[in-house]
């Protein structure tokens, strides 16, 4: 499947997402499920041989899904071809194998074929956070990509920059990420934390971010390669695109808010993870400037020094429990605590009094591989992974203790009102101080009533006789 030309079918990875979370049976389901009728709609009015509805084709594809996960490929229904491998039909089949790790059968065909790639979905009004998804899913099936990040200076010279860069690889794709104050900030913080994790160097930021802020252009673009062959080379080693830069120029310190881009594979793959995540992307909306001197960054520095020093991988941990309420700035985190792919992978459970390792499974209600690998349950912040806030809150729903359900309280305001009045933790407390210590008595109550055997006599009276006549 290497030599089909996939950045030209792009519906293909609608249609992955569409499988995967139905598979997975996902709570997110309902997001990539519109996102396949929004595709379909607009393509053919949900009309195609028998199917004269959305309902139809919705239908017939978890019907394929489900015989294709069950039997395997059927090769006695190919997928047609044409002579350069483009896609002519069967494009629901091919996300199935794609999805499932088959190998299908083609068939070479005379006949047109389809662009479904970034023009018509750009035509066609997707939103950024759908765009980036798609272009997620496309990433992780095609390895040879790159991004490129067009700083606000640079946007206005996005087709000259496309047309040069384009003579390497093919341009797949782009979208635009508006921008305030403080979206700029910890963006541009998370995005250099790959390569800067020096506390003076993460102050000489704070220069190229106040710069950024006084464009009238508030919006950055990111483009999204295809590389024809390897990548062996860094988009930074182009000479020539550099050279315009200086002539674009009228004062040669621009040239440091031009462009960013990757020096290494590793880094490309961090870029991605911050830029073209759905949900990546909506978390810098409820996100605080963060201070450099503050003792949370000087722990997140103290970590990444220690995990330099001893060569460990920075995609095998996450960061939980009250870390994730210091990002957001709903509250100060004592320490920083982390869980790891294996719990006896790494022996020691203390680096020093501000940071400990879990060496045992986080929670109970999912697996530390869980919460690492699958980018639904975490988000990134300074070079980090951190537990999805929205993760975090059924966590600690499970949880009786008295600072769980105040925390569960201050994340769940968090997505529900706006940020302004969610961030403030004054505000918080006296909105939910009835509300908590209701709660707080329940709980109490309950307890006193078990030693009294009251609780359990009542439980017993409604089993037995109740629940069993229902």
């Amino acid at each position: 499947m290497q030599s089909l030309n996939l950045y030209d079918r792009l519906d293909i990875f609608v249609k992955i997402l569409y499988i995967k979370h139905f598979v997975e049976k996902s709570k997110d389901f309902e997001f990539y499920k519109n996102l396949y009728q929004k595709h379909i709609k607009l393509y053919n009015w949900c009309i195609e041989d028998h199917k004269k509805s959305i309902n139809n084709f919705e239908k017939d594809f978890q019907n394929l899904i489900k015989n294709i996960q069950n039997n395997w490929f059927d090769p006695s229904y190919p997928i047609f071809i044409g002579q350069s491998w483009e896609i002519l039909s069967g494009a629901h089949r091919l996300a199935c194998c794609m999805y499932f790790w088959l190998d299908p059968f083609f068939d070479i065909q005379e006949g047109e074929w389809i662009s479904w790639g970034y023009e018509w979905f750009q035509d066609n009004n997707f939103e950024e956070v759908e765009l980036a998804e798609i272009l997620w899913c496309y990433t992780d099936y095609n390895k040879d990509f790159f991004i490129y990040v067009l700083w606000p200076w640079l946007v206005e010279y996005e087709k000259e920059i496309i047309w040069d860069l384009s003579y390497y690889w093919v341009y797949i794709w782009w979208y635009s990420l508006g921008f305030n104050k403080t979206i700029i900030h910890e963006l541009v913080k998370d995005l250099y934390s790959y390569e800067v994790w020096n506390i003076s160097w993460w102050f000489g930021l704070n220069t190229k971010i106040i710069h950024f802020e006084k464009y009238k252009n508030k919006s950055i673009k990111i483009l999204v390669f295809h590389a024809t062959q390897p990548i062996e080379r860094s988009i930074k080693d182009d000479l020539p695109l550099h050279y315009k830069c200086y002539i674009w120029i009228s004062d040669w310190t621009e040239t440091f808010y031009t462009f960013h881009s990757w020096e290494s594979q590793k880094e490309n793959n961090y870029i991605k993870e911050i830029l073209l995540s759905k949900d990546n992307i909506q978390s810098y909306y409820y996100r605080t400037i963060i201070d450099d001197k503050d003792k949370f960054i000087s722990r997140i520095i103290e970590l990444r020094q220690y995990m330099f020093e001893n060569n460990i991988d920075i995609t095998d941990i996450c960061i939980v429990w009250s870390s994730v309420l210091a990002i957001y700035w709903l509250r100060d985190a004592k320490d920083l605590d982390l869980i790891w792919y294996d719990v006896n992978t790494w022996n020691i459970q203390k680096i020093n009094k501000n940071i400990e390792k879990f060496n045992y499974e986080y929670s109970a209600i999912i697996s530390n591989e869980d919460i690492i690998s699958k980018k639904e349950n975490y988000l990134y912040f300074r070079w980090f992974k951190y537990i999805h806030p929205k993760l975090f809150i059924r966590i600690k729903e499970s949880l009786y203790r008295e600072k769980d359900i105040f925390d569960y309280k201050l994340l769940q305001n968090m997505y529900i009102h706006d940020k302004s009045v969610a961030l403030k933790k004054i505000c918080l407390e006296v909105k939910f101080f009835k509300k908590k210590y209701r709660t707080l008595f329940v709980i109490w109550w309950i307890n006193i009533t078990k030693k009294l055997w009251i609780y359990r006599a009542v439980s017993y009276f409604r089993r037995k006789f109740i629940l069993k006549n229902l």
